[in-house]
């Protein structure tokens, strides 16, 4: 889940991230909370056949998939927040303008330090977040 949050805020750009809403960000955390089920279904058989106890891999699939649907888009939210942290108190603390254009040209560089546009979304999604945490 980290990965997905780190993936979107970092790798997609600017003009498509403009297209996730609400329901467009709930629907991508739903759909890999039921990949991460289907993994762990998948591997389910190899686990018991390694010792493990039902009460033991009950517990090991809430910690990957939550309670429910709305818990793990809860935790997706947090570690968003958490993420945009790192990003605003580490990427964009020595972070100019002219470091801003200079790696907007650079290949492999992450938006989060070469894009405007994706600062600018960036910083309107944590506000939301920070002042109606209920969306989460």
């Amino acid at each position: 889940l980290q990965d997905l949050v780190y993936f979107l805020t970092t790798s997609v750009d600017c003009a498509a991230l403009g297209a996730i809403n609400d329901e467009v960000w709930n629907q991508l955390v739903d759909e890999h909370r039921m990949a991460v089920e289907a993994g762990f279904n998948a591997i389910l058989p190899a686990l018991e056949a390694a010792g493990g106890t039902p009460k033991s891999l009950e517990a090991f699939k809430q910690a990957l998939l939550c309670s429910s649907p709305v818990a793990y888009r809860a935790l997706a939210c947090s570690l968003w927040l958490d993420y945009v942290r790192v990003v605003f108190f580490g990427l964009w603390r020595r972070l100019d303008v002219e470091k801003v254009v200079a790696n907007s040209t650079k290949v492999g560089i992450s938006l989060v330090t070469g894009s405007t546009a994706q600062m600018a979304w960036i910083l309107k999604n944590a506000s939301k977040l920070l002042i109606q945490p209920a969306k989460c």
